[in-house]
């Protein structure tokens, strides 16, 4: 049996990472807390069902530019199938590698817009399979 990869196994979050993990969003953005405010409003608004997971993913990513740790942890939150891994390259720093169901992937290279804040560049991998677009919407509002 082949050993599952990290993007399809998951240990059940502990509601104790969760805390830490928020604790380390506010230490972050600490000197900006409308940043740590954006964070808890792109997660109320997944709760309520106004973002879906890629919609989710794009915000997180593009908020955490900069900050690789708070976008890898990050994956603990999203559902099996699902992974955000960040470059190591320092020659390739802020390129992101989204790992959906299936297989299907996304790339993402951080840029600064012409207003001065961070953007996401996206692209992405194989076509989804039959159906898949149904349930994986790109970046809904």
């Amino acid at each position: 049996m082949e050993p599952q990869s990290s993007a399809t196994s998951r240990r059940p979050l502990n509601v104790n990472d969760g805390l830490t993990y928020l604790d380390d969003v506010k230490a972050q953005f600490q000197d900006q807390p409308a940043g740590y405010e954006d964070f808890l409003n792109i997660m109320r608004a997944f709760r309520k069902k106004q973002l879906k997971i890629l919609g989710v993913v794009d915000r997180i990513v593009g908020l955490f530019s900069g900050h690789p740790a708070l976008i890898q942890g990050f994956n603990m939150f999203l559902p099996a199938g699902y992974h955000v891994e960040c470059s190591t390259d320092p020659s390739a720093t802020g390129f992101i590698t989204v790992t959906m169901p299936g297989g299907r992937t996304m790339q993402a290279t951080a840029y600064t817009s012409a207003g001065g804040g961070q953007a996401l560049s996206w692209s992405t991998g194989p076509a989804p399979a039959k159906g898949e677009d149904s349930q994986i919407p790109l970046f809904p509002g």
